[in-house]
This record gives C-alpha cells, sequence and structure tokens, in this order.
C-alpha cells in the first residue's frame, strides 16, 4: 500500500477571518485530488492531531515555526485519502475480474 507524506502548515487566525469563533488556528495543505488548499479550523493543536489521527493519518513530526501558533506537521496517510481506491483495489475488493 501506498502512504503520501503531507505536509500541514498551521498559523493563527485573524480577528477578521471568516473562521469559526472558537478556532484559534488555521491548518492548511495541499489536496493533490482536490488540486487546490485545504483549510481546516482547530481550537488547540492537540484537537488537529486528534482530527487527522482520527482519519487514519500518522504524525510522524512537527516544529513549532516562528510566530505564534505557527507550525508545521508531517503526517502519512494513504493514498485512497486523496484520489479513492485504485483500479486493483476494485477489482480485489469486488471481484470484478470475472467480467
Amino acid at each position: 500500500m501506498r502512504h503520501y507524506l503531507v505536509v500541514v502548515r498551521t498559523c493563527g487566525i485573524p480577528e477578521s477571518s471568516a473562521a469559526p469563533r472558537d478556532a484559534i488556528i488555521d491548518a492548511c495543505y495541499w489536496h493533490p485530488g482536490d488540486r487546490d488548499w485545504e483549510h481546516l479550523y482547530f481550537g488547540s493543536l492537540d484537537a488537529l492531531t486528534r482530527d487527522f489521527e482520527t482519519d487514519g493519518w500518522q504524525l510522524e513530526q512537527y516544529q513549532q515555526l516562528d510566530g505564534h501558533y505557527n507550525y508545521e506537521a508531517i503526517f502519512s496517510t494513504k493514498r485512497s485519502e486523496f484520489f479513492g481506491p485504485t483500479g486493483a483495489e476494485l477489482i480485489a475488493k469486488y471481484g470484478l475480474h470475472d467480467l
């Protein structure tokens, strides 16, 4: 199974942002399937980590960058998180090879 490494960068949220009121961290990463930046909002760094790990992502490392709430986290996740199952995985799962 192929795994992808995903770099998630965080920063503090300005008061003028449309983020939820309880959010203090804006986490963003490039989503290759959507070909766009994904932004998620969290109340803490622990909440961010728990949310990603609940989705099956594994935190490999993180480091604090300059500035308040500025972090860079590297997660590993399955390819299917971004692109869905491959043709070979669908054939194996549903037995479509008999058609």
